[in-house]
């Protein structure tokens, strides 16, 4: 028996991890808003060292989104 669950998980995980700007990381925590499940943002909020200690999976994901909002605002596309 496949685990199809746990591999879209792992896949929507590995997808918000790796895009390259806080932008990109927002727009697709958006998109997957509704799949995403409490263990999967608490990896999320782990990998940014972002403390898990909230009531329910909205109030983490709130907290994740704006971390990901202040870190975009400061994000530049120039070369140093």
């Amino acid at each position: 028996m496949e685990n199809h669950e746990g591999d879209k998980t792992t896949e929507m995980l590995f997808k918000i991890l790796d895009a390259e700007t806080m932008k990109e990381k927002l727009e697709l925590m958006n998109v997957y808003r509704d799949e995403l499940d409490a263990k999967t943002l608490g990896n999320i909020a782990a990998s940014y060292d972002i403390v898990a200690g909230y009531k329910d999976d909205d109030e983490l994901f709130e907290q994740i989104e704006q971390y990901f909002m202040l870190r975009s605002r400061y994000e530049t596309d120039r070369l140093r």
